[in-house]
């Protein structure tokens, strides 16, 4: 395993607090309140959101990415495993209907 991937793992074991949230929360976008949460004490986020377009949804997730990496917190994407490689975040949520783990891990690596 990568070094990446080694410290990862570290970072995931070490996580406390997790949020699963939807892209638009009040008036801005999820990227917007990630310092905050970071702060905060959340270690992970999650965006899931099924009510908005792909296109919306691809372009919220590579801002929360940005905003997580500045904030020194990890980002999982819901569902997707080609849309966190192709936005840079750190891990995939897979649900039962969602596709196996290994495909995942064949993407993404461990």
């Amino acid at each position: 395993m990568s070094d990446h991937g080694s410290a990862l793992r570290r970072r995931l074991a070490a996580a406390r607090l997790y949020l699963v949230a939807p892209a638009r929360l009040r008036a801005g976008g999820l990227a917007d309140l990630v310092p905050a949460l970071a702060r905060a004490g959340v270690d992970i986020v999650q965006l899931r959101d099924r009510d908005i377009s792909d296109a919306e949804l691809r372009a919220e997730l590579e801002r929360v990415v940005a905003a997580a990496e500045e904030a020194g917190i990890l980002t999982i994407v819901n569902d997707d495993p080609e849309l966190a490689r192709r936005v840079g975040a750190d891990g995939v949520h897979l649900g039962q209907d969602d596709g196996r783990v290994e495909q995942a891990r064949a993407l993404l690596g461990p």
